[in-house]
Order: C-alpha cells, then structure tokens, then sequence
C-alpha cells in the first residue's frame, strides 16, 4: 500500500455567511466564492490530479463539485455524511445572538446545539464517509481523494485522522474557500502537507 493525498476543501462565502448555516440551510455560493473554488480546484489538480472526489449535497459544495467534475471526466458522489452539524434551534442564527457558551456547547463530545446533532453522532457519521470514500486507495501511487465539504467535517475528519482531541481539532482554523491537505497512510495517523487559506489558495 503507498500513502495518499486528501484535501479536504471548505466551501465558500454563501449569502448567510456569518449565521450558522448548517445541515438543513442550503444557500448556494455566491458568485465570486464558485469562481474562487473552481481556481482553487484547478491548481489542485494541476498540482496533483484528483482521483477520487466527494462533496456534501448541499449547494454550496455540490455545485462547485458538479462543475469542476464535469470539466475533467470525474464523478462527483454526494454524500449526506458529509453535510455540515445539524444546528438544530440554533439553525440559521446570528452566532452573537445566542448564549455566551454556544461554542463550548458544540466543543463538548457529550453535548451539542439544542434540538440538533450530538457531536459523538456526527463525528460518528463523518468517520463513515471517510471510510466509504477512502476504500480502496493507496493502491496505485498517485491516489488523490478530494473531499468539499464543511467546516464541521473538516474538523471532525482532522480529529479522526490526526488523531486529536476534538476541542484541539476544532482550533484549526479552515476558513470558507479554504483546505487542508494531508498524507494518509492507514491506520498511522495522517501527515499535513499544508493548510491554506482562500487567499494562498488563488495563487
């Protein structure tokens, strides 16, 4: 088995940008963070071709995906898995209009936002979409799995392959449009290669 690459790609600015738009708010991108991602998803395959691509269904990562994988002959799969916590009654709320804890709330593995997801089930369902997404790769030297995906994801799969605890994995800032980019060789734990930003990401 050869080690491979992910990238786990955050989508991009949305017209909510700022509220708390999670599993069940579906804003499409806006236009300048769809032009932006389709760069960032250019020079990535330019760099090393992807192989393997997964997003969330929601808009603002399966369009993105649809079109870059439609341009280059890849199936984009969606994945549910991959879609972003369940806020809950915090869905689509100002984050400084809820109480002063809300973050501690979604830090804590035995909590989660009210009337939404636990964190132990959706670090649970996360984990199941990387090993769906990941089966089978490693076998030839150039594998290269992209996953477009969420905040929250990214944070969950961080944790997962880097073997963090989730309140450190949950401090690794992955901005919208931007990545992370890691060496996965199973069942050590995953190496990073890089962590850029949208602005490092369009050069």
């Amino acid at each position: 088995m050869n080690p491979f690459t992910l990238t786990l790609l955050r989508h991009g600015d949305t017209p909510l940008s700022g509220m708390l738009i999670g599993r069940h708010s579906d804003p499409a991108p806006t236009p300048a963070a769809a032009e932006h991602l389709a760069a960032t998803l250019q020079r990535l395959h330019q760099r090393q071709p992807i192989t393997r691509l997964a997003a969330s269904p929601l808009l603002r990562c399966c369009q993105p995906a649809h079109a870059f994988a439609q341009a280059h002959g890849l199936v984009a799969t969606l994945d549910a898995d991959l879609a972003e916590l369940d806020f809950g009654h915090w869905e689509g709320a100002d984050p400084h209009a809820l109480p002063e804890d809300w973050a501690s709330q979604c830090q804590d593995e035995a909590g989660g936002p009210p009337g939404g997801e636990s964190i132990a089930a959706f670090r649970q369902r996360c984990g199941h979409a990387w090993l769906r997404h990941s089966a089978g790769l490693g076998k030839a030297a150039d594998d290269h799995l992209l996953l477009l995906t969420h905040g929250g994801v990214i944070s969950a799969l961080l944790a997962n392959l880097m073997a963090m605890p989730w309140p450190v994995a949950r401090r690794v800032a992955v901005t919208r449009g931007g990545l992370v980019q890691l060496s996965c060789y199973p069942p050590q734990p995953a190496w990073l290669l890089a962590l850029e930003g949208p602005s490092s990401c369009a050069n």
